[in-house]
């Protein structure tokens, strides 16, 4: 108890409030206020039924059927207004708490504070979290408070009534989240009279095994309290010896109590420093290293950052633009680009930039559920802080948490691969409010293709095209490469001749088997979007890796970095590039099998099951496996997990391998596929990417077919489905799929009849007008301006014949 009371003094513990609380405090009739079982027995005493025995709700159901509504209201106001609370009240009100919540009706702490002259901001469980979580001194009411009640409120919020109990469970509202955040990282929870017939939060202490953080304060025992006491017991320590008694213990503390003066200690964070004592610039080999092997040292850092930066690397504009921007920006900066575009040195440069202008910044390293706690101690430090969080969608409750408490003096930058921010950018517009401010590198502009040319040139990295003229080259890039710089650094690995050298540090290892399935494990997990932790990896592949003599194996450091929990690919470029080089395919699509089989076994843990779905993503896959061979590779995977408990009758399995086959040009088993996955359709599932993908399964059979009449049924069937996701989706894909509208226009122009010439134009004038009514972003993507582009262009041919 001692300990918690130094806790609440240094405003590192949770209050929770219950009837017990209110003990002694007075209403405006000079009366002790009513219990639960003392307020029902005086509504039935009201309708002249004095000594029956109903739960509260139950007799405030009675009541109502003999009175109407506002007596009842004027009642609960006359008996829960205060008009005196003790001192052991306004003892308590005065602590320091992180955050306090009651099912109390009453304003006792509220009372308590006024006379403390601290403002007490107090509100209900119906309020918004996001508009109150920034405030000092707050307490929520979670069964409503009494000075907020009014008819509707009868029948919702305030929890009195069967209906209201059935119209909001507390656990699944806004505030139940940040009752778990706020449990989860105090220091301590204080319950004071408390009672299980108050509210049955038990699951959440439970689910959150804090017990040995939680103090319960309750009356002292007797023989009506002895099995509560036993109950109580099993959720925390519990201390019989009544609210007075505690606020004395709570007293004498605060006589002896010395302020605490603790330093910031981070485990899941980690601060960004300033770069010093950096007297040389990187040499030619090390440049080559980052480019190639991703090995970074301070000398590039420092090049980085200054005027030079070009010389050694490659400069992004929307880098500069972040650094310009961010200062001002009031929602969060989002970083995206495919795996090796170079995301995680951008923010490591942009981190530092900002170090060296006098902010604090902070990366999030480790995925726990206390880095929020820590996040939290973060934003308590003085001065305007940044926090980095690398891979948002693993944080997500994290993100949460900064939306909904809103820290001041703080920036947020995100980052995400492109196709797993495709997949979360709703959940992010809806937690930050339908605001963020997108960063996307994916693709490198022609003043970055300029500088990438320049830079190869001046690094010997061409090869055999050094002879190649600038404008070559930068066709080169542009084209061949797709201005890709990871498709680009591909190119520079093959060319030299780093597979052989890889080839054969592997083959010469003693436990070579063992290697290459952690190898393929850990680097397959970052290409989907996980930490390769080492437990997952050891999980995954059975537990039968020796990593006392994987860890020792020196050669290994050039491929990869071992830490204390995960296996990280020293370039994620260079993982790909063994990925699609060095493994065999075979072997690869055996540990995948592998892995998948071991994530089923385990998918009642949410990482497994996680892990799991991402496997079945064709795009995952196709990214893992290497283009020789890709269909019987493919084919063979998803031949190796159709049987699974979680995937024989799922919709989103059979969707994925259809579009393994639609992607591989095998369409009759594609449609097979399609067919399967709308039979398994189960009520809920949303089959928006089911529709989008089967559309373009019958827009690649129309350029099949020998006659354009054969195509008009089908791009019929098309047309509804995409027009309808036109008008409802704020994604790109619907116009990716219109695309195909186009290419079919051309295969058979000439051709069509006037009727058929008129449906076309009927269709490219509808794209045309979907496309002007969108607004933002959207409007600038590629497919979009593309199928705008195409739309005008058909039309304008037609109109001129």
């Amino acid at each position: 108890m001692k300990e918690a009371i130094q806790h609440a003094i240094n405003g590192r513990a949770i209050l929770f409030t219950g009837a017990g609380f209110s003990f002694r405090a007075k209403n405006i009739d000079g009366q002790k206020l009513p219990t639960g079982e003392g307020l029902a027995s005086e509504l039935l005493s009201e309708i002249g039924r004095p000594g029956k025995i109903l739960n509260l709700d139950r007799a405030a159901s009675a009541y109502l059927r003999k009175k109407t509504p506002s007596d009842l209201i004027n009642l609960l106001i006359k008996k829960f207004t205060i008009q005196t609370v003790t001192e052991s009240h306004r003892c308590l009100a005065k602590l320091p708490w992180k955050r306090a919540y009651t099912t109390n009706y009453d304003l006792v702490f509220e009372e308590a504070s006024k006379l403390e002259s601290m403002v007490c901001n107090s509100i209900d469980a119906a309020d918004e979290p996001k508009d109150h979580l920034y405030k000092r001194n707050l307490i929520i009411h979670i069964n409503g408070a009494i000075n907020r009640l009014s008819e509707q409120r009868l029948n919702s919020t305030f929890k009195l009534l069967n209906e209201s109990y059935a119209a909001d469970a507390f656990e699944h509202s806004g505030w139940a989240f940040h009752f778990r955040n706020d449990i989860r990282n105090a220091a301590a929870v204080i319950f004071i009279g408390y009672s299980m017939y108050d509210l049955d939060i038990r699951r959440v202490l439970f689910n959150e095994e804090i017990q040995d953080k939680c103090l319960f304060i309750v009356a002292p025992k007797n023989d009506d309290n002895e099995f509560e006491l036993e109950d109580l017991s099993t959720l925390g320590n519990v201390a019989p010896i009544g609210i007075d008694e505690f606020a004395n213990f709570v007293t004498k503390e605060i006589e002896n109590h010395t302020p605490l003066n603790e330093e910031l200690l981070l485990e899941f964070w980690s601060e960004i420093q300033e770069l010093s004592d950096v007297s040389t610039t990187p040499t030619d080999g090390e440049i080559i290293d980052f480019l190639t092997e991703g090995r970074v040292n301070n000398p590039i850092l420092m090049e980085a950052l200054g005027p030079n930066s070009r010389h050694y690397l490659i400069d992004h504009i929307l880098i500069d633009r972040l650094k310009e921007e961010l200062p001002q920006l009031d929602v969060p900066a989002v970083l995206i680009g495919e795996l090796g575009t170079g995301k995680s040195f951008a923010l490591d440069k942009v981190g530092r930039y900002f170090v060296a202008n006098g902010w604090r910044v902070f990366r999030l390293t480790i995925t726990d559920k206390d880095e929020i706690a820590e996040a939290e101690s973060i934003c308590k430090e003085p001065g305007r802080k940044i926090l980095i969080v690398e891979n948002y969608q693993r944080h997500i409750d994290l993100l949460r948490w900064i939306a909904e408490t809103k820290p001041e003096n703080i920036r947020i930058i995100l980052s995400a691969r492109s196709s797993i921010h495709e997949l979360f950018v709703d959940d992010l517009f809806g937690i930050f409010s339908q605001k963020i401010q997108e960063y996307d590198i994916s693709e490198l502009r022609p003043t970055e293709i300029q500088n990438v040319v320049e830079l190869f040139d001046n690094f010997g990295f061409w090869g055999d095209r050094i002879g190649w003229r600038s404008d070559r080259k930068r066709k080169f890039v542009r084209d061949e490469c797709g201005s890709s710089l990871p498709s680009l650094l591909v190119h520079i690995l093959k060319s030299r001749h780093i597979t052989e050298r890889y080839k054969d540090l592997l083959n010469n290892m003693s436990n070579a088997s063992d290697v290459e399935a952690v190898l393929i494990c850990a680097f397959s997990l970052e290409v989907i979007g996980f930490a390769p932790r080492i437990f997952h990896i050891q999980e995954l592949l059975g537990n039968r890796v020796n990593w006392a003599k994987f860890k020792s194996q020196s050669e290994l450091t050039s491929i990869i970095d071992i830490t204390k929990h995960t296996v990280n690919a020293r370039s994620s470029v260079l993982a790909l590039h063994l990925l699609h080089s060095v493994f065999s395919p075979k072997r690869i699509v055996e540990t995948l099998v592998g892995m998948a089989a071991a994530a089923e076994e385990r998918r009642g843990n949410k990482e497994y099951g996680d892990i799991l779905n991402s496997l079945m993503r064709y795009k995952n896959i196709s990214s893992i496996l290497p283009d020789d061979q890709r269909l019987p590779t493919t084919v063979n995977f998803y031949e190796g997990v159709k049987n699974f408990p979680s995937t024989a009758r799922n919709p989103q399995f059979w969707l994925q391998y259809a579009i393994a086959c639609l992607a591989l040009g095998r369409l009759e088993r594609a449609e097979r596929y399609f067919d399967d996955a709308y039979d398994f359709v189960y009520e809920g599932y949303n089959t928006f990417m089911l529709d989008n993908s089967y559309s373009r399964l019958l827009l690649e059979k129309c350029m099949y077919v020998a006659r354009p009449d054969d195509t008009i049924i089908m791009l019929e069937k098309v047309r509804e489905i995409i027009f309808s996701q036109m008008r409802s989706e704020r994604r790109y894909y619907p116009y990716r799929v219109a695309l195909g509208f186009f290419k079919i226009y051309d295969r058979f122009k000439g051709s069509w009849t006037p009727k058929q010439y008129e449906y076309f134009m009927f269709i490219f004038k509808e794209i045309k007008r979907n496309i002007n009514l969108l607004d933002g972003k959207l409007k600038d993507h590629k497919y979009v301006r593309e199928c705008l582009e195409l739309a005008a262009q058909a039309m304008g041919e037609n109109n001129a014949t």
